[in-house]
């Protein structure tokens, strides 16, 4: 799967849930998207790539 076409799973997954995840706003989101891109089968340094993309070049953290 893409970037791009995991980033609307994390999307719909996720971030869409940041109430539920999160609700006092306390948690640190890199370890959060590093840790669901590692469930979706991604290898450690690509999931790193990703949560950085998601949190650090996207407008979704």
């Amino acid at each position: 799967m893409d970037k791009e076409a995991l980033l609307k799973v994390y999307l719909d997954e996720v971030y869409d849930k940041t109430e539920e995840i999160d609700p006092t706003g306390s948690q640190y989101w890199y370890s959060i998207v590093l840790g669901w891109a590692i469930g979706k089968g991604l290898e450690p340094e690509a999931a790193h790539e990703f949560a950085y993309h998601v949190i650090y070049e996207t407008a979704f953290c």
